[in-house]
């Protein structure tokens, strides 16, 4: 056991440290982020449900349904042709100062507001 004077925060958070499962796709994990993870899941819970019986009084909810279908269906996310974002892709690829980027990408799909402002 660590005494307090040699180690304030692991004596302090010695419970937490031991028990606490940090996600592998997370940095960190607070009692904020379980909330987050905890709400992510009844929310994917909850469209799933709402997919088997889709509701016809509420079109904003019904748009969050089909975006919800759309992004998990991994199987046409695979076969998806990305040629318009592979077409931009190429143009970044291309471009080596600030110059090219000013000159090349302010009227791509991505639109820029480029002004430099001194620091005064």
């Amino acid at each position: 056991m660590t005494r307090i004077q040699d180690d304030l925060f692991a004596t302090v958070n010695a419970e937490l440290l031991e028990n606490a499962e940090i996600p592998a796709d997370k940095p960190r994990i607070s009692a904020f982020d379980e909330l987050v993870l905890k709400n992510e899941k009844n929310l994917a819970k909850d469209l799933a449900e709402l997919s088997q019986n889709l509701p016809t009084d509420n079109p904003e909810l019904l748009e969050a349904i089909k975006f919800y279908n759309k992004a998990g269906d991994w199987q046409a996310r695979e076969k998806a042709d990305f040629y318009a974002v592979k077409n931009e892709l190429a143009k970044v690829e291309t471009l080596n100062t600030f110059e090219d980027f000013k000159n090349n990408l302010t009227g791509s799909v991505a639109k820029f507001d480029v002004r430099l402002s001194s620091l005064d």
